[in-house]
């Protein structure tokens, strides 16, 4: 799947949030992948709620490798500016990944801690 490695915490900027999902649950373990979304609104925007969820899966201890995948085509900055520590200095054996449309929806602060790969199909 176009170059993404899976043992790194990454920004992916897609075209589709869905179909990136629909790949990414195809490689990854199902009992080690959480994927974190605002289910409630028709905005896709990633909320506190999401970054307090996020958080919360981030400390629960694993052996293995959890992969937490992020996703929104928008995210509040307070959203972000909660997730910075954590991203920064993720614990132990914790594999962020966030799916988003656009790279401008993002601080530059979050940017600046996650290496980030353009995805989006050329029409």
């Amino acid at each position: 799947m176009q170059n993404i490695n899976i043992n790194l915490s990454q920004i992916l900027i897609v075209s589709s949030i869905n179909d990136m999902l629909d790949s990414l649950v195809k490689i990854l373990p199902i009992h080690n992948t959480r994927i974190i979304r605002n289910e409630t609104t028709d905005k896709d925007e990633f909320l506190l709620a999401q970054a307090n969820a996020t958080i919360k899966e981030s400390y629960i201890a694993t052996a293995e490798k959890k992969y937490i995948i992020l996703c929104g085509s928008t995210f509040r900055k307070e959203a972000q500016n909660s997730l910075l520590k954590v991203l920064e200095e993720p614990p132990r054996n914790i594999i962020y990944m966030i799916v988003t449309t656009s790279k401008s929806t993002l601080l530059p602060t979050i940017l600046s801690r996650m290496p980030h790969k353009f995805l989006k199909e050329k029409r």
